[in-house]
């Protein structure tokens, strides 16, 4: 019987194809705002190619790393694992999209004096959410009898590496 987090075809049917979309979107909102707040939005740019770059990048990045996981599990014969990672990659997003439209509406929508305090804490949540991602990868791997030195050299090269680049393309602009 195949796991329901990521039996045949789940992660593309329709319903799953509009969640993405649509949590997709919602991040993009977030990221434009803590770009926003943080004076990163150069003077000819509109708001409309900002979100739309974030967008872009965000459905990039996650296709990057839906081939880069079916690869590694199909090279490493065990696509289960990794199908299973995969689920839980697309599912982190949406858990991130819910807290995500609380913050984009708080912002365009109420008269706050300090929004950055929810950029903040926008940015704080997400990171928790990484980590939750990351410890459930640790646990796939665990519960699966993967190698631990594996699941370390999947990290540095998957997980850390992609965060070092972004902070180092950023770290001069906050």
């Amino acid at each position: 019987a195949e796991h329901p987090a990521y039996g045949k075809g789940s992660l593309f049917h329709r319903d799953s194809i509009i969640l993405n979309f649509i949590s997709f979107l919602i991040i993009s909102l977030f990221i434009f705002y803590i770009a926003s707040c943080s004076d990163l939005i150069p003077g000819d740019m509109s708001a409309l190619s900002v979100i739309t770059l974030a967008f872009l990048g965000i459905s990039a990045a996650l296709t990057t790393r839906h081939l880069i996981c079916s690869a590694t599990g199909v090279l490493s014969g065990k696509t289960d694992v990794f199908k299973e990672y995969i689920a839980s990659i697309y599912m982190t997003y949406r858990i991130f999209a819910l807290p995500a439209f609380f913050f984009v509406v708080l912002i365009a929508y109420t008269p706050l004096s300090r929004p950055e305090i929810i950029v903040s804490t926008g940015i704080i949540l997400f990171l928790l959410i990484y980590l939750y991602r990351v410890i459930r990868l640790f646990l796939i791997f665990i519960k699966r009898n993967f190698s631990i030195f594996y699941f370390i050299l999947y990290l540095c090269a998957l997980e850390i590496l992609p965060a070092l680049i972004i902070l180092k393309l950023t770290a001069g602009r906050f």
